[in-house]
């Protein structure tokens, strides 16, 4: 049997968190697709006319979602591979972030002059920090116990984490800590990010939804992986 080599080790580790990782995105907007729809129908004879720009905005809107997010995650991941080459975490933290922050959806539409844009900026860098801080750890991990390779994300999950679940959601969760800490200073700061004023309910009932279901999937997925 062919044992792969370091090298090859660490692209199979990454294909395999890049497939893993890119169907959770897929998933997650599929899940939020008919919420936006249905959040921003509009009722009544109108509604004949502005369904169709409705549903075109919200293809536009998943189709925009979908390429920053993988974007971001290919950021992440690309930081983590020079980290694991060598390169000093810190630099390398630097050197990734502002690629990363311009991505970002809330950073983008933020008022760029708002005293608390400096409190969004620290919160999206300490998220990155930690989402390179596990990624290093996900492709450093070595097979399982038994094993020569990966067969599968779980094998990856497992060779980082052992089969320890607490440890791989504390780190999850401090991540979506910093989400859920930036959608409350946007709640209390009504000028810090530009949504027209008629819209906010709409857009902040669309964002709940979509983090109770980021919220509820992450524990399903981590079960799965360590089950």
């Amino acid at each position: 049997m062919h044992v792969p080599e370091d090298d090859d080790l660490l692209s199979l580790k990454r294909e395999l968190l890049e497939r893993e990782w890119t169907n959770e995105i897929d998933k997650g907007l599929q899940y939020i697709k008919p919420i936006i729809k249905k959040e921003f129908h509009v009722g009544g004879v109108l509604g004949v006319f502005a369904d169709p720009f409705i549903s075109l905005g919200t293809r536009s809107y998943i189709k925009t979602a979908r390429t920053t997010a993988l974007r971001q995650m290919q950021v992440a991941i690309d930081c983590a591979m020079d980290i694991i080459k060598g390169k000093s975490f810190d630099l390398a933290v630097d050197e990734y972030f502002p690629d990363f922050l311009k991505l970002d959806i809330l950073y983008r539409y933020s008022t760029k002059d708002h005293p608390k844009l400096d409190d969004i900026v620290s919160s999206l860098r300490e998220e990155f920090t930690l989402r390179i801080e596990d990624t290093v750890r996900l492709l450093s991990a070595n097979p399982p116990r038994g094993k020569e390779t990966f067969n599968s994300v779980v094998d990856v999950y497992r060779g980082a984490y052992g089969n320890d679940i607490s440890e791989a959601q504390k780190a999850q969760e401090r991540q979506l800590r910093r989400v859920t800490d930036r959608a409350e200073c946007v709640r209390v700061y009504k000028d810090l990010v530009k949504i027209p004023f008629g819209l906010r309910p709409k857009v902040f009932k669309v964002f709940d939804k979509g983090l109770e279901y980021t919220l509820n999937s992450y524990i399903e997925t981590l079960s799965s992986r360590f089950g």
